[in-house]
């Protein structure tokens, strides 16, 4: 599902004469970009990650901000498996803008740790905005008309400059991080959102 809607984007004067087709795959083409850029997934989700436990009391989740845990399954060394329900909340306490999520002092476990193993840890919980906020709203639709001016322009966005004769170019400095696609107010706008050392 895109960040934001085609409703909203024709408020837009450069989205205006883009037929409406083609404005959806914009969207979900900036969408797919802004979330690889900002390492996360924007709209509430439930999701089900597979972690390499630590051996310790806490784990940090991939997405944000977490608005639920649902429960942790441990995969033990002899296959066997034990499931810890958060359903009453009381196993486990979270920080919703950190996502760091570790056993209450009140949980029913035996142990009050994430055993070290690989892959050994599944977290199910929901994660992210049940509204889009506006700002990321609009640094969609910002991408997205990116998007439609480099399809209808020659020049390669990553490019600083081009040369015909004796064929040459020079990349952007900033090309690997979005350069050509990235205004820098959007690049502002999305690096307050953007999840550093997201464990993928």
């Amino acid at each position: 599902m895109a960040l934001t809607t085609a409703a909203r984007a024709n408020r837009h004067t450069a989205a205006a004469n883009i037929g409406a087709t083609l404005l959806g795959e914009l969207l979900d083409a900036a969408t797919e970009f802004i979330e690889n850029w900002c390492h996360r997934t924007f709209a509430s989700t439930v999701h089900a990650e597979v972690y390499d436990g630590q051996g310790d009391s806490i784990l940090i989740a991939d997405n944000l901000p977490i608005t639920d845990v649902a429960s942790v399954v441990i995969l033990w060394n002899d296959d066997t498996t034990t499931t810890i329900d958060n359903t009453g909340e009381d196993e486990f306490r979270y920080d919703p803008q950190t996502g760091i999520i570790k056993f209450s002092p009140n949980t029913t476990a035996d142990y009050a740790y994430f055993p070290k193993g690989f892959q050994n840890i599944t977290l199910n919980y929901t994660a992210g905005f049940a509204t889009i906020p506006e700002s990321v709203q609009e640094a969609c639709i910002e991408v997205a008309l990116a998007f439609y001016k480099m399809g209808s322009s020659d020049k390669n966005p990553a490019f600083e400059s081009e040369k015909l004769g004796d064929y040459s170019y020079k990349v952007r400095k900033d090309a690997a991080d979005g350069g050509g696609l990235l205004t820098p107010t959007t690049r502002q706008t999305l690096a307050a959102y953007k999840i550093q050392g997201k464990n993928f």
